[in-house]
């Protein structure tokens, strides 16, 4: 009696701390909801409608008020498949972190065990360093010399020099370089994690993936995710730079015009005089006489001269002059943007003729093309022999947007602190008269002409900015610069109609089948299954509850598992009734059958359980992203299922019986279903073997002919979800776009399925596995783009195909870089080894026989065979 006013107690305290944890998020989507209405379709107002009232106290329950901002914090989190955002993987490149240490040694055993362990790389588990290491040591033993990595050429001069010496062994030098990587990828999360913070996102998700140098970023509801990659990945390397004017540049160019002007001319030469050579056999074949061959000899010999027509006689120029320069100006050309890598390609050809006054000069283009052209303009930087600028980014101690006073445009203005200020005075000082190039990440911001030395320490850069823009920039600034490029090495972008899309199939499958299941119990286990439905509504109330406490995100393979623990608890029920069933039709009493039913159905429920339990935290600790989603929701399941169809079902029951002594568990229509079933499975076991044995055998002889179709996620690669207005034809596509897909000479892997309703499409490619840079992103977009915008909205371009406007274009991108495919695999086979191992020793141990282990873990490898 005492027992159960304690458990009633409990049960009630539990719902009411539940119902109180989801009042908050039932608060927050009505916010947000209002706030969706007032913004229209405009996102960002929506977002600036949210940041004004973030402070202001929205939830009032009587003792305490919560802000928007605190009820935001306490909500239940959906991940991105619900509610739409960007997950990247960034990856800080330790090779470049291993180029900083050494001050970018030139020492050529350095130099090739970077370019072999950029190789082995792609094919190992280990991180940068230990490959490197490794490859060091080889090459050492290889050539058979005596070089360290303390040598003054290796690490020794660079910016570890005061911590290694000449006396130090390989092995100290070594915990020194793992040692100031770690703090470099430690700096680099705490820059990420400040300019997240800054970026004003709900619920951002920020994690250092423990062992590598791998950062995992979840930003939820983000839809401008081009903005947020170049947020993240901007390396915020801010430089000031002195320039040359064109007319120091001017005589470099006429030279590389002249060269590349006389290797077209020979060109020419050489392929007129093989036409020539072919008409005078031509003609000589049909009998033609020999005025006529003269003739034709003269006329070709004339081409072969080289005409005005013939050759381009300015093939640099050309290239370079798309806008007016001037030389005075630092501007030394105006480039089409489809020519830039030309034009640089040009100029590294061609370097040998820099006159020695400006031999260290370096070239680079604008941030922003001019206006609303696509014409880029080119900078001459003033460089050096060690290629550092005279003041950088470390002097800056405050960021912020402003407006400039005449254009009113938005530009960032910075303060230095006194080191720089001083720096900067005496370039200003030393460049009157000239331009001063503001660098970020090696694209030209501004090129300010300096009027006066500038004292104080503050500057500005302008560039035909966006507010958004300069925001940004100045978030990047003050949150100060990565110690080393990051790479987004995965990356997955849901839009929000595709998460809309999301929530309604995941409210489905649940309503589905927790009706299913509802009507079920309600006919099969009569007044029973009353009590099992209560408990199931109580399950899935602790279930969310406990959830949002925990601050856990629900993904939909996270519903999936809510689903699984659903039916996990009706078994459970099943369990306990089928035995109080059992007791019942011995003859036992209504009381006695409940208390033995209860009794012995706990070692069956519990040793279920017990080993789904132990499963769900391998997959959580060995998953990703939806996999670890799907292993926490049945983790808490497990517990509340549990509560639920064992506690609270015993209370309403017991409740009952002592009302008035009656409760029913079956109806008079299936009393007596499945009483008298008797199956010989033993006797039908060969029948068994010899199904099974055609299954599997089939099986393994297809996956040794046809292997398995592996996603992204275990190959590596891109994949987009895209949605159009009319059905495709999925294998003309595949078609076109394997022909658009080709690198080297081969076609890359591409495959496109319909996914969901037959407009929709998933199109998969391993074009450019490799290369995770954005360019590549951009390019496959654009090459799906052209070859399918026929079935996208006439009204549509490119930039509403990237977005997804209006619910159509790309809905969902994947990108899965090769290395962390790698340890996507190698997860999935150690959780599944794992697995298999705790489930034998736990069978071993609870019933003391190796062989009922055995047979279970046989049993699950022949399903897993078959599957």
């Amino acid at each position: 009696m005492r027992n159960n006013r304690v458990l009633k107690l409990f049960t009630a305290l539990l719902a009411v701390i539940c119902l109180y944890q989801l009042s908050f998020t039932w608060i927050a989507r009505n916010v947000e909801s209002k706030a969706k209405q007032y913004a229209g379709n405009d996102y960002q107002k929506e977002i600036y409608f949210l940041d004004s009232i973030s402070r202001e106290n929205v939830f009032d329950i009587g003792f305490t008020q919560f802000t928007y901002k605190e009820v935001r914090d306490y909500e239940l989190n959906l991940g991105l498949d619900l509610k739409g955002g960007i997950n990247v993987i960034l990856e800080i490149s330790q090779k470049d972190i291993l180029n900083s240490l050494s001050g970018f040694s030139s020492n050529l055993i350095y130099d090739q065990a970077l370019k072999r362990a950029d190789v082995a790389q792609r094919n190992s588990q280990e991180d940068y360093l230990t490959i490197f290491f490794q490859q060091f040591d080889n090459l050492v033993v290889e050539k058979n010399e005596n070089t360290k990595l303390s040598d003054f050429d290796v690490f020794g001069s660079g910016i570890l020099r005061n911590k290694i010496s000449a006396q130090l062994s390989d092995n100290e030098v070594k915990r020194i370089i793992r040692e100031e990587s770690n703090s470099a990828i430690t700096l680099a999360y705490n820059v990420l994690r400040a300019r997240i913070d800054k970026f004003g996102v709900a619920q951002p998700n920020i994690q250092r993936l423990e062992n590598s140098g791998r950062i995992l970023v979840e930003l939820p509801g983000v839809k401008d995710t081009e903005r947020v990659k170049k947020l993240l990945q901007s390396t915020a390397k801010l430089e000031f730079w002195e320039t040359y004017t064109y007319r120091d540049i001017a005589d470099f160019f006429n030279a590389i015009n002249q060269r590349e002007k006389e290797t077209l001319a020979s060109a020419e030469a050489a392929t007129n005089k093989t036409k020539t050579k072919v008409k005078k056999d031509n003609k000589k074949s049909e009998g033609e006489s020999i005025d006529d061959l003269l003739d034709a000899t003269e006329e070709e010999q004339t081409m072969e001269d080289g005409s005005a027509e013939s050759l381009d006689n300015e093939p640099f120029f050309k290239l370079i002059s798309e806008g007016n320069i001037t030389y005075e100006q630092p501007i030394v050309a105006v480039v089409t943007e489809g020519n830039r890598d030309k034009v640089l390609a040009m100029i590294n050809a061609n370097r040998d003729l820099l006159p020695p006054s400006i031999r260290f000069v370096k070239f680079m283009w604008t941030s922003k093309p001019i206006g609303q052209t696509n014409l880029y303009q080119l900078i001459a930087i003033k460089s050096n022999r060690r290629g550092k600028a005279p003041l950088d980014g470390g002097a800056v101690v405050n960021a912020n947007r402003d407006f400039d006073q005449i254009s009113k445009m938005p530009v960032v203005s910075m303060s230095m602190d006194n080191s720089g200020a001083k720096a900067w005075a005496k370039l200003t000082k030393k460049n009157i008269g000239n331009a001063v190039a503001i660098v970020l990440d090696n694209s030209v911001y501004s090129f300010p002409v300096v009027n006066q030395e500038i004292t104080g320490g503050n500057s500005q850069i302008s560039g035909g900015f966006t507010l958004e823009e300069a925001d940004d920039l100045a978030n990047v600034l003050n949150a100060g610069k990565l110690p080393a490029p990051a790479h987004i090495i995965q990356a997955e972008v849901v839009g929000p109609s595709l998460g809309e899309a999301s929530i309604d199939a995941g409210k489905a499958s649940f309503l589905i089948a927790f009706l299913v299941i509802l009507l079920w119990l309600l006919f099969y286990y009569s007044q029973g299954g009353i009590y099992s439905v209560i408990a199931l509504v109580a399950n899935v109330l602790f279930l969310f509850g406990t959830l949002a406490s925990f601050g856990a995100t629900l993904t939909l393979p996270g519903i999936a598992g809510i689903v699984l623990t659903i039916g996990m608890a009706v078994d459970a029920n099943v369990l306990i009734y089928e035995r109080i069933k059992e007791e019942l039709f011995k003859g036992k009493s209504i009381k006695n059958a409940v208390l033995d039913g209860y009794n012995n159905a706990y070692s069956s429920i519990l040793d279920a359980n017990i080993t789904t339990l132990l499963t769900a935290i391998v997959l959580f600790a060995f998953g990703t992203g939806p996999v670890k989603g799907f292993a926490t929701t049945l983790l808490i399941g497990i517990f509340t299922s549990l509560f639920s169809a064992i506690f609270i079902t015993k209370l309403f029951i017991v409740s009952k019986l002592k009302k008035n002594g009656k409760i029913s568990f079956y109806t008079a229509m299936n009393k007596n279903w499945f009483q008298n079933m008797n199956i010989d499975f033993l006797g039908k076991r060969k029948i068994g073997y010899i199904i099974s044995s055609i299954i599997i055998i089939a099986g393994i002889a297809s996956l040794f002919s046809r292997g398995l179709n592996k996603g992204v996620e275990f190959v590596g690669g891109r994949s987009y979800v895209i949605n159009y207005t009319e059905s495709i034809n999925t294998s003309e596509l595949t078609s076109t776009l394997s022909n658009q897909f080709v690198e080297n000479g081969v076609k890359a892997s591409t495959e496109v399925k319909v996914f969901g309703k037959s407009s929709q499409v998933k199109i998969t490619t391993s074009y450019k596995i490799n290369d995770v840079d954005n360019d590549v992103d951009l390019e496959i977009q654009k090459k799906i783009y052209n070859t399918t915008k026929k079935w996208l909205p006439n009204t549509g371009n490119f930039q509403q195909f990237e977005a997804g406007k209006d619910g159509y274009g790309i809905q969902q991108a994947i990108k899965v870089g090769p290395s962390i495919a790698d340890d996507i695999t190698r997860g999935a086979f150690v959780s599944v080894f794992i697995s298999l191992i705790i489930v034998f020793m736990y069978i071993f141990v609870r019933f003391k026989r190796w062989q009922y282990s055995l047979g279970a873990v046989a049993a699950v490898f022949h399903d897993a065979m078959i599957i």
